[in-house]
């Protein structure tokens, strides 16, 4: 029988990266300064009591691409774990071809729904003026050129930072002792997700 101390341990970097998941999509709607203060003056309020943000479009319309984006980052989640507030978390290398797999299937049909969404883009902003009435303002839309730009997927991977590298500066027992808890809680996620 093997002695736990001649296992040689495996580090962390070896077996999970970090990976981001960036999302970023137009969200229809304008705050409105002009309409905010009429409702303020109109109440005997504030100019600064409330906030009259318009919605642009009907929720409809954005519906696929939110839809989308939604069940990417829940997917993401499922299969990482937290690491930082930066927006990285930890991938185990056991998932990394699942998990690019189907993020680039997320990813190609996010760019489906926001092109089909831009192919209707002046349609609907004809349709918002009778919305939206009075409050209609033709340089709250982008144009049909610039629309495209508000929407991107997009996935970062990052080696794990591993105890030996040089910018980790805690001590060795505040270090071993991160590695610890970080290697019990990959495992942990591995286990659960194989079982």
């Amino acid at each position: 029988m093997l002695s736990t101390n001649s296992i040689p341990e495996v580090s962390l970097a070896s077996r999970a990266m970090l990976c981001s998941l960036s999302i970023c999509q137009w969200s229809a709607r304008k705050h409105d300064q002009e309409a905010s203060e009429e409702i303020a003056a109109r109440h005997g309020a504030q100019s600064n009591a409330g906030r009259y943000n318009k919605v642009l479009l009907p929720p409809q319309a954005l519906a696929d691409v939110k839809r989308i984006a939604g069940e990417a980052r829940r997917e993401h989640y499922f299969m990482t774990l937290p690491w930082d507030d930066a927006g990285y978390r930890v991938l185990p290398a056991a998932v990394y071809l699942n998990h690019t797999a189907q993020l680039r299937e997320y990813s190609q049909q996010f760019a489906a729904a926001a092109d089909a969404f831009a192919d209707t883009l002046e349609q609907l902003v004809r349709d918002s003026r009778v919305r939206l009435g009075g409050l209609f303002r033709p340089e709250d839309h982008p144009s049909p050129s610039e629309i495209r730009e508000k929407f991107s997927f997009e996935t970062k991977v990052m080696p794990l930072p591993d105890a030996s590298d040089s910018r980790v500066s805690l001590g060795k027992e505040e270090t071993e002792r991160i590695q610890r808890q970080i290697t019990a809680t990959v495992q942990a996620s591995l286990m659960s997700r194989c079982s």
